[in-house]
């Protein structure tokens, strides 16, 4: 919930959102909750 509040607050102020090499388990984990990466740093996916 947190991550997902930051990247909605990033949004609106219009500043971008990047992973640098982001581990896999984190990736893994982002899965079950139905993300990736690519979708949290795409502006036009979340809302």
């Amino acid at each position: 919930q947190v991550l997902l509040s930051a990247v909605a607050t990033w949004k609106a102020d219009g500043i971008a959102l990047s992973f640098g090499e982001p581990s896999p388990a984190f990736e893994e984990d982002l899965g079950h909750l139905g993300l990736s990466v690519a979708t949290l740093m795409d502006k036009g996916q979340l809302q």
